[in-house]
């Protein structure tokens, strides 16, 4: 499981955090879990090739954490900031910005 979040919400995050009095650490994310084949099954049902998505054909990496998802508390309660994009406009977007940016010339 992992915290994905748009750039677009990244962005305004840090600045909603730089325009506040909140000094210490403070996590700039969602707070909300997605597992990786949860991303991939998303993009293969948003490109129209679900069968081209093979979950488990690469092995886990035996270092990878297993849950990666971050306490958004301080960020939303003291910054008063929650992620605007949720996360299937965020890999909508994302597919989109590709599509358009690798098309050939």
């Amino acid at each position: 499981m992992r915290d994905f979040i748009d750039a677009r919400d990244a962005g305004a995050a840090f600045a909603a955090l730089l325009a506040s009095e909140v000094t210490g650490a403070v996590n700039i994310a969602t707070g909300e879990p997605h597992s990786v084949a949860e991303v991939a099954l998303t993009l293969g049902r948003l490109t129209g090739r679900p069968e081209l998505v093979r979950l488990g054909a690469l092995p886990d990496r035996l270092d990878d954490p297993p849950y990666l998802v971050a306490d958004t508390s301080r960020l939303r309660k003291e910054v008063g900031y929650s992620p605007a994009i949720g996360f299937e406009r965020m890999l909508v977007d994302a597919l989109e910005w590709w599509r358009r940016e690798a098309a050939p010339a």
